[in-house]
């Protein structure tokens, strides 16, 4: 509900940061806050 929103509200620097962040979280299992 959000991937459609997201480059239309945010700059695609944003969603980059936020699908980087996204990544770290899974392969990290969340130990890199």
């Amino acid at each position: 509900m959000g991937e459609d929103a997201l480059p239309r509200v945010m700059p695609k620097l944003t969603v980059d940061q936020s699908r980087k962040a996204v990544a770290e979280m899974l392969l990290g299992g969340g130990r890199t806050a």
